[in-house]
């Protein structure tokens, strides 16, 4: 089931994930131009590897993209369950994961 996040949750996920501060940035300029975001995780990944008691690979590979009106990456009200081929990136293993609702009007993230 996808799990629906507020924009701060989404902010917290992005830094414990160490995506870089521009993309941080990026994405929370979504908002103000009516756009939700859909965090796809790589289906292919079950979860981290342990070695040891050590936790080897603890990011998630996954992809956040807007959703949306005209000028987002996927323009729909709804993110769709597979991440369509975009950017030139074929995405067949990326499963919606999270979504983060456009803010309505005088709303603020």
């Amino acid at each position: 089931m996808t799990e629906v996040w507020s924009w701060d949750q989404l902010r917290d996920f992005m830094r414990e994930q160490e995506f870089s501060q521009q993309a941080v940035e990026v994405v929370g300029r979504w908002p103000a131009g009516g756009r939700g975001a859909a965090v796809y995780k790589n289906a292919l990944i079950e979860a981290p590897v342990v070695k040891k008691g050590v936790v080897v690979n603890p990011q998630l590979d996954c992809k956040i993209v807007s959703f949306g009106p005209a000028g987002a990456q996927l323009e729909t009200t709804e993110p769709p369950t597979r991440l369509p081929d975009i950017g030139g990136q074929i995405n067949w293993r990326y499963q919606l994961h999270a979504v983060v609702r456009p803010q309505r009007v005088g709303e603020v993230a």
